[in-house]
């Protein structure tokens, strides 16, 4: 059975699969949502389609501007991600990671400790 692992892509031909990750099972049904925006209004009435709409917005949404701050990105330019979010716009961030950020979370972490990233700095300098 085919796995739909994109919840953004819409059912093919009105077929849905649905794994079960805790008890490994897997069934496929089919249901039909309408095949266009009018059909999907008559079908469920335009409040329903609209707040689904709505919702999947708001997920899109949230999913781009919590990138930007796995990115390391400011708080300001985070919430300037989410305030130009277009829905079905497709948008490229290309955000380089802080590298002081990124060394602070290792050693914050453990990954690495303080002495040995002045070693490694300085190394750097050196050479």
């Amino acid at each position: 059975m085919t796995e739909n692992t994109d919840a953004s892509e819409a059912p093919k031909k009105g077929i849905i699969s649905v794994k079960s990750v805790k008890t490994d099972r897997e069934i496929e049904f089919e249901k039909t949502f309408g095949e266009s925006l009018q059909e999907a209004v008559g079908l469920y009435g335009e409040e329903v389609v609209f707040s689904t709409f709505v919702q999947q917005a708001v997920i899109k949404c949230q999913g781009r501007v919590r990138l930007m701050l796995d990115k390391g990105a400011s708080a300001e330019d985070a919430t300037k991600a989410g305030q130009d979010y277009i829905p079905g716009a497709v948008t490229r961030t290309s955000l380089k990671k802080d590298p002081v950020s990124l060394l602070a979370a290792k050693v914050k972490s453990g990954e690495i400790d303080k002495d040995e990233l002045l070693a490694q700095l300085t190394a750097a300098l050196e050479g």
